[in-house]
């Protein structure tokens, strides 16, 4: 006599968790951060056993146990396409849809004049602008200043990122200019 016993077969989590965020956003809650290392956080799946994490958009999985939590230290400045999946006996399930996070540690300085420079003494000029190291959309301008005087109006980041004002030149000196504010990460700039 011969007796089969069937066993239940475990299957990979049919769903991926929920809930993917980044949990240190240093600015508007956009993904862009100058705080590290990296948090996130995701809601638990019911037959999940573990989770792996992956930075790059799925391309690459690395296994981080049955945690809803985890830290991501020593990485680049950069944009990452961040990823988590559960995992049981049965296998891996899907990954979350991708959670692009960029890593901004260093503040905006002088790029160039978009608009041609000041270069006269005592003189109005409208609609000057300057572009940074960096766009500075979704930053914060918290003014504009001359070292030898001078009128600034108007100061303001605009469309494209860039900063633009009006500005009286001073009538007898040569001057130079100062921006202050914050980037989109929460870089401060001077």
């Amino acid at each position: 006599t011969f007796t089969a016993t069937t066993l239940d077969a475990i299957g990979a989590p049919g769903s991926a968790p929920t809930g993917l965020a980044l949990t240190n956003d240093s600015g508007a809650a956009d993904g862009t951060t100058n705080v590290s290392p990296l948090a996130f956080s995701w809601n638990s799946v019911a037959t999940a056993t573990g989770y792996d994490i992956s930075a790059n958009g799925g391309t690459a999985w690395i296994s981080i146990g049955n945690v809803t939590s985890v830290t991501i230290a020593g990485i680049a400045d950069g944009t990452y396409n961040i990823q988590v999946r559960a995992t049981n006996a049965g296998g891996a399930g899907p990954g979350t849809a991708s959670l692009p996070v960029t890593l901004d540690r260093l503040a905006p300085s002088w790029g160039a004049w978009v608009s041609a420079p000041p270069a006269n003494q005592g003189t109005t000029y409208n609609g000057l602008e300057v572009s940074m190291s960096e766009t500075l959309t979704g930053g914060t301008l918290t003014g504009v200043s001359s070292s030898a005087g001078g009128t600034i109006t108007g100061a303001a980041i605009n469309g494209s990122g860039n900063v633009t004002f009006n500005f009286v030149t001073p009538a007898s000196a040569l001057t130079t200019l100062t921006f202050t504010g914050t980037d989109r990460a929460g870089n401060a700039f001077t």
